[in-house]
């Protein structure tokens, strides 16, 4: 609810909307895209309203292939520079302050650049799928999917990054 909307005083965690509501919207909606998407193609291939290039299979299944590691290698270096970061901060914190809810907001960023990466090898391989009729693309989407559903387990995520961060179990 835009904050105009609100009534006086009322924040967006009291309408509902605290950050694990939001992200999980974010990552629904991902889902619920790369589904669509799969679902028309699957259509699409199956009525023979597409011609497909099966000779395309081998390269682009490639470069699904290089797509997927190099995501997933750049994903491991960026959630260890984030919680790198946060660990720095929280050494030079004063003692009074709490972190927990500064953690929140790099927390957020590394979560949605994660699905954005996931949900891209889903869409990548669901058009090698739609080009190409091979279902070598449409098993990168299921993978996709499945790295979006672990998303949505939110706080538990968030725990695992704050005890990342702060050493504690």
């Amino acid at each position: 609810m835009p904050p105009s909307d609100r009534p006086e005083g009322q924040t967006h965690q009291d309408a509902g909307m605290t950050p694990d509501v939001q992200l999980r919207i974010i990552i629904g909606a991902m889902i619920a895209a790369l589904v669509l998407f799969g679902l028309t193609a699957t259509f699409l291939v199956t009525s023979g309203t597409m011609t497909p290039q099966p000779d395309l299979a081998v390269l682009l299944l490639g470069a699904l292939a290089a797509l997927a590691v190099s995501e997933l290698a750049a994903y491991i270096v960026l959630r260890q520079a984030f919680i790198k970061n946060q660990q720095q901060a929280w050494r030079n914190r004063s003692r009074d302050e709490e972190l927990a809810p500064d953690l929140l907001t790099p927390f957020t960023t590394l979560t949605i650049i994660g699905t954005a990466m996931a949900e891209a090898l889903g869409l990548f391989g669901v058009v090698i799928f739609l080009l190409t009729s091979h279902l070598g693309g449409l098993a990168g989407a299921v993978v996709s999917l499945a790295l979006l559903l672990r998303q949505l387990g939110v706080r538990d995520r968030f725990q695992d990054f704050v005890r990342a961060v702060t050493g504690s179990r």
